[in-house]
């Protein structure tokens, strides 16, 4: 049965700044962790923060060059595939932990941003017979929806 962990509370209540504290404790212990975090930048943008050693953030909450608009707010699309990218590293890097900070609206409900790359990632992580333990950030009140459409009951 596969290690999937999920972090679901609501929205700007610290959880990324709680899991940079954790990464760093795993770390400490000696445990390899991979995957990204998606926090605020200096500037108030979310990034894309790969957890990849030496792997640059990018910017996805881009007003002027984003290539995605969902109301008033546009995306670059090329972020969201940096993330994925640290999900393949992940695995290639036989990580102990492989963090996706997080599922929200755009994934579970339009089917975007971080789709279809995530679904076809969690479908082969979980034919994998030695995979890491996954952390998934859920928003709150996305969980069920998540769960369902990604196939998270067991």
């Amino acid at each position: 049965m596969p290690e999937i962990h999920i972090l679901s509370v609501p929205v700007q209540v610290g959880k990324t700044t709680r899991l940079e504290a954790w990464i760093d404790e795993e770390r400490a212990a000696g445990g390899r962790v991979g995957g990204f975090l998606m926090p605020d930048n200096a500037d108030g943008l979310r990034v894309i923060r790969p957890l990849t050693p030496g792997a640059a953030e990018e910017v996805v909450e881009a007003p002027e060059t984003g290539d995605l608009t969902i109301g008033r707010f546009q995306f670059r699309t090329a972020a969201f595939a940096a993330g994925i990218r640290a999900l393949h590293e992940a695995l290639e890097a036989e990580v102990d932990w492989v963090v996706v900070d997080e599922i929200g609206p755009l994934e579970v409900r339009r089917e975007t941003a971080l789709e279809p790359g995530f679904s076809a990632w969690l479908e082969g992580w979980s034919s994998l017979t030695q995979r890491p333990k996954l952390l998934l950030v859920i928003r709150d009140f996305l969980l069920e929806e998540a769960v369902e459409r990604y196939g998270l009951e067991d």
